[in-house]
């Protein structure tokens, strides 16, 4: 037998010696309404995903609103093809096994339909994930063509598709059925599990090298701020890779282990495609509260950074200390994309009380400031995932530095205290000195 009619010809074969055409309804109407009711109510979800989007986007590229008006258009296109499969197999054709089994053009193109709407999303990770992983050449043609692969996979299964005639098959089918006829044997097909396996793999390994590369970040980085910022970047990336993997892996599951004797696995198909689209929309806004949040907080840092020029209380050190190491970290360019800043890392505790050896968090000990280290992964981050300049201004504009001869002196005068562990010389040092 064939094994491109194999799984069709399998369901409906399943019935037990019955010549009642609605005693096999389930094996095609559930999933043809069920994938429509699902993907209507992930549509939703976009379009509410998209407005949200669009009222922000006044510094988005015009690559990004290109890809976002182009996932819209197809996932609207998708949406509207499984609401005309479900009308013509339940209504138009209701009570007709053949004609309402056969499957339609709608349905044959969905293969196509998922892989264009997952294009965006995979095409955008696969860039960034260049970019952290230092512009590697074997990670890039391991992920360019796991990339074709995927487009190629679908395009074959839907030739093989379109060549068929279903109607023809089923009208056989049909009779064998009211002639007892029994299920036929048949194989799982290499194209069909291929182009499931395929996108799994390319999703898995993406989601992999962005959470190793915030992890690691994140290990590295002792600012409480920037952990909780890395964290919210995690956070994003795990609720943007998470859906459409698993539902990946489901239609596998479901596939394989049906023995393709049940059609219940195109549902998770359906509803596949959507699930990409809703995963960018989750990195797009995702990122932007980030930056909102961020934003938010530089201004109120501002704030108590213009206050402390004027005198210095005791009461807030950790205030200075904070302050100084954002604009430290700010000051510093910041250069290459690649693995070799894994490795950076604050060492100024932003807890710290500089007023007493025994209750601070410096506790006396001699402490180096690396300054080559102050490049903290959040705002190299943000430009090298999310192709912004800066993580801290959300216009994209450079964060206020120090004048050139404060930082010089007040940077001076910080590290040999630091290194030299005398505190009260520390607390001696006015805020104009260090912050002017």
């Amino acid at each position: 037998m064939d094994d491109g009619l194999s799984p069709i010809l399998a369901v409906s074969l399943m019935s037990p010696n019955t010549t009642s055409e609605f005693h096999i309804i389930a094996s095609f109407a559930g999933p043809n309404l069920l994938g429509s009711l699902v993907q209507g109510f992930e549509t939703g979800i976009i379009f509410g995903q998209a407005l949200r989007f669009w009222s922000s986007s006044q510094r988005e590229s015009a690559i990004v609103k290109a890809c976002v008006v182009y996932a819209l258009i197809v996932v609207t296109l998708q949406t509207s093809f499984s609401f005309l499969q479900a009308w013509n197999s339940l209504v138009v054709n209701f009570g007709s096994f053949v004609n309402g089994a056969s499957p339609r053009w709608p349905t044959k193109l969905q293969p196509v339909m998922n892989v264009l709407l997952a294009a965006p999303l995979e095409g955008l990770l696969i860039w960034r994930c260049w970019l952290l992983t230092g512009k590697s050449t074997p990670i890039l043609i391991f992920f360019v063509l796991a990339y074709v692969a995927s487009f190629a996979f679908p395009i074959i299964q839907v030739h093989e598709v379109f060549a068929v005639d279903f109607e023809a098959i089923f009208i056989v089918v049909f009779n064998g059925l009211a002639n007892g006829m029994k299920a036929q044997t048949y194989q799982l097909e290499p194209i069909l599990i291929c182009f499931l396996v395929v996108p799994a793999v390319l999703d898995i390994s993406l989601s992999g090298i962005l959470l190793l590369f915030f992890f690691r970040s994140r290990s590295s980085v002792r600012a409480r701020r920037f952990r909780k910022t890395l964290d919210e970047f995690i956070i994003v990336i795990w609720e943007a890779a998470l859906p459409p993997t698993i539902c990946t892996i489901i239609a596998i599951a479901v596939y394989i282990s049906t023995n393709s004797t049940t059609l219940w696995f195109i549902l998770v198909l359906d509803i596949l495609g959507p699930l990409y689209v809703i995963a960018l929309f989750v990195t797009l806004n995702g990122f932007h509260d980030v930056k909102l949040r961020n934003k938010e907080f530089d201004l109120e840092s501002s704030s108590s950074f213009s206050s402390a020029n004027a005198t210095r209380s005791d009461s807030e050190p950790q205030d200075i200390l904070s302050t100084w190491a954002r604009e430290a970290s700010a000051s510093v360019s910041i250069s290459g994309a690649g693995s070799s800043w894994f490795s950076s890392r604050i060492r100024v505790p932003l807890g710290a009380n500089s007023t007493s050896s025994s209750s601070s968090g410096f506790g006396g000990s001699r402490m180096k400031v690396e300054r080559e280290h102050l490049r903290v992964a959040v705002p190299q981050a943000a430009r090298v995932l999310f192709g912004c300049p800066s993580l801290r201004d959300g216009n994209n504009k450079s964060p206020r530095r120090l004048p050139p001869d404060a930082q010089e002196r007040g940077g001076r005068r910080f590290d040999s205290e630091i290194e030299g562990g005398d505190t009260a010389s520390a607390e001696s040092v006015s805020g104009e000195e260090h912050l002017s």
